[in-house]
């Protein structure tokens, strides 16, 4: 491929990414994945519960967040797929423009954003211990997932593993 395709390609590639991302997913399918999803999901777990946790979200919100009464302990939940993922997604783009690594990305965060969502609805309704793993995966698991397959792309596409024990030379 000579150097002008390659770079157009990749042009091309982060154009749309970027287009997808500004004018599709984040201000349509991020605020439905909260406002259409999360609240109405969150508020039927605080109704059952006796602690009488709020759900509180601005209309048209990437973000909510989940306070007791007392107001003493309080968690919020963004929606999946924003900045941690597009960073390491126009990355993935550049560097592997003929592999949809980014839509791997993509799949996870959005998977990571649903159990962050449980995570939070089982604290509400079981327990304590549902919100340390909560808090677990959103400040460690979220960027290890993205960081990992960001590393992970780069390796294949370069050809950057090690040889493996068992190769003679």
């Amino acid at each position: 491929m000579s150097l002008v395709r390659a770079f157009a390609a990749r042009a091309l590639l982060v154009g749309v990414l970027l287009g997808a991302y500004f004018y599709g997913w984040r201000p349509y399918g991020r605020t439905v994945a909260v406002q259409s999803v999360a609240v109405p999901l969150l508020r039927t777990v605080t109704g059952e519960s006796p602690e009488g946790w709020t759900v509180r979200s601005r209309p048209g919100g990437r973000r909510l967040t989940l306070r007791t009464p007392s107001g003493d302990r309080s968690f919020g939940w963004t929606a999946p797929a924003g900045a941690r993922f597009l960073l390491p997604a126009l990355g993935l783009a550049l560097v592997a423009p003929r592999r949809p690594y980014w839509g791997l990305l993509w799949g996870g965060h959005l998977a990571l954003g649903a159990l962050g969502l449980a995570l939070l609805s089982l604290g509400v309704g079981a327990g304590d211990a549902w919100f340390v793993l909560y808090d677990a995966l959103t400040q460690y698991l979220v960027d290890a997932f993205s960081l990992g397959v960001a590393a992970w792309g780069v390796v294949v596409e370069f050809d950057l593993r090690p040889p493996s024990l068992s190769d003679p030379d």
